[in-house]
């Protein structure tokens, strides 16, 4: 069975996602980060732009450094196995 909600990209391979990576970083709603910035970027563009792209370099710095490939835990693969043996046993 397919899942109904499909994501347009998958939300854990951005290369761009500063304000995401800093909202999952520190636990708060990325929007609130981007609505900063865009009031910053009517108010001052030169320094909101350079911070946003320090920002940037700091969380491509962190992710290079702490990238892990990630495997599924062993639920979701036996939850996997099942799933398609139920299939191939209806079919």
């Amino acid at each position: 069975m397919q899942n109904a909600e499909t994501a347009a990209a998958p939300r854990t391979d951005r290369l761009i996602g500063v304000c995401r990576a800093i909202g999952d970083d520190f636990g708060f709603n990325p929007d609130f980060l981007r609505i900063a910035f865009a009031v910053a970027l009517i108010f001052d563009p030169k320094l909101t732009l350079i911070t946003y792209a320090a920002l940037g370099g700091a969380v491509l710095l962190s992710k290079a450094l702490t990238w892990r490939r990630r495997r599924p835990s062993a639920e979701a693969q036996e939850a996997a196995r099942s799933e398609w043996r139920e299939e191939r046993e209806a079919a």
